[in-house]
């Protein structure tokens, strides 16, 4: 395998298919939080390291999400 693509962390969070699924509930309650996305990444990056001697430092990130501000929310530094 290529070692350079074992340096990526790839995810994908789904909203607009699931848009109509919420029912009585509001949006914000049912998709977790970017903050709880990072923190997962971070998790994996951890068990790549450790479990595999594997550096995943670069994230792509892609969703079907259309608003602007949850984006710039998807922004961060990297893990502690």
């Amino acid at each position: 395998m290529n070692q350079h693509l074992l340096r990526y962390i790839t995810i994908h969070i789904r909203h607009g298919d699931f848009s109509q699924q919420y029912g009585e509930f509001p949006e914000d309650q049912c998709f977790a939080p970017l903050s709880v996305t990072a923190r997962r990444v971070c998790e994996v990056q951890e068990e790549l390291r450790t479990r595999k001697g594997i550096d995943a430092t670069h994230i792509i990130m892609t969703s079907d999400e259309r608003d602007p501000e949850w984006w710039l929310e998807g922004r961060w530094d990297g893990c502690g």
